[in-house]
């Protein structure tokens, strides 16, 4: 009986022993099931990750073309887009997601991509400062000589500019005065470019209104505008001048415009949205009573006895037209996981 007894014990702790080796094999098991998924989840986070950065770069990319073609492009569709699934079909699948803000020369792009199902979405986002150098037109009033800003007279919402002096009392400028400033060119214009273009009469006379601008114009001689020019809606229009252009006291201009002179410019009425271009080397006059919103640029001395106030929707407007290249100045990566 002794020796029966002994066989059934040791029998019962080879059971036990069985019973805690599968324990230990099914806690293994278990823990390299386990690994096995979180390095999947790991992998797939990865690359979803990588995916989701290459989204954003594209939707970068995306937004600068758009704004290279189409300079108000924020302005004129809003700004915040989404792009149609990239990738479809694919474990990849996934879109990106753009939001441009900023004023009218510097614009700041965040771009997400989005990789993923409901449960698990990586994401990558990169902030771009777009930045268009916009030279002689970045200020209110420029001149190449000298920019004399007298008495009473007001520059607003920016800074003047001269390749040479500037002379104003402090409150005068809003923005201060940047004299002696020799990186700057002098825009081009020559009577070559437009004078194919459809013309206009030399006067516009005190209560004459021409109205439906758009385009490119041209007007053989000097040019007096004494009564209304009116751009059509949503429309640019150019006037070139083969000669002086007078804006007189009872003249109105609205609408985005942009005149230029192969002489001087003298202006004695109200101007609104418009760059005026005088690129004779004489004097051009803002006199006591005008007032203009927009930009006067000058080769000649620029004397400002009136008020000058920027436009920067007037600006914006011409930005594609003014031969000033789009550039990124700075370009900075910010990476971010989220869990939906």
């Amino acid at each position: 009986m002794q020796g029966l007894w002994r066989v059934n014990q040791e029998q019962g702790s080879a059971g036990i022993l069985a019973l805690i080796n599968m324990a230990v094999l099914l806690v293994l098991g278990g823990t390299f099931i386990t690994l096995s998924v979180t390095e999947l989840d790991i992998s797939r986070e990865y690359r979803n990750g990588i995916a989701a950065q290459y989204l954003a770069e594209a939707g970068v990319q995306w937004a600068i073309v758009k704004l290279k073609a189409k300079h108000d492009y924020v302005t004129a569709s809003g700004g915040s887009f989404k792009s149609q699934l990239k990738n479809a079909g694919t474990p990849t699948a996934g879109i990106f997601a753009v939001e441009i803000t900023g004023l009218w020369n510097t614009y700041k792009i965040k771009s997400s991509g989005i990789v993923g199902d409901s449960e698990k979405t990586a994401a990558r986002r990169l902030a771009v400062l777009a930045v268009t150098p916009l030279g002689v037109y970045a200020f209110p009033a420029y001149s190449d000589s000298s920019v004399n800003i007298n008495d009473g007279s007001r520059v607003l919402q920016g800074l003047a500019c001269s390749r040479g002096p500037v002379t104003a009392k402090n409150e005068s400028v809003q923005g201060g005065v940047r004299p002696n400033q020799k990186n700057f060119n002098f825009p081009n214009s020559t009577y070559i470019d437009y004078s194919a273009s459809p013309s206009l009469p030399n006067l516009i006379s005190s209560g004459e209104a021409v109205s439906g601008l758009a385009g490119i114009y041209y007007v053989n001689g000097d040019f007096t505008v004494g009564g209304s020019l009116v751009t059509a809606a949503n429309s640019l229009a150019t006037i070139y001048a083969n000669g002086k252009v007078i804006i007189n006291r009872d003249a109105h201009i609205t609408g985005k415009l942009r005149i230029i002179s192969a002489k001087e410019i003298e202006v004695n009425g109200n101007i609104n949205s418009a760059i005026l271009i005088a690129c004779g080397t004489g004097n051009s006059l803002i006199t006591h009573s005008a007032k203009i919103y927009g930009s006067i640029i000058s080769r000649g001395n620029l004397i400002i006895d009136g008020s000058v106030t920027y436009d920067q929707e007037v600006i914006k407007a011409f930005a594609p037209y003014l031969g000033q290249p789009f550039t990124i100045s700075a370009y900075n990566d910010n990476n971010f996981s989220e869990e939906n």
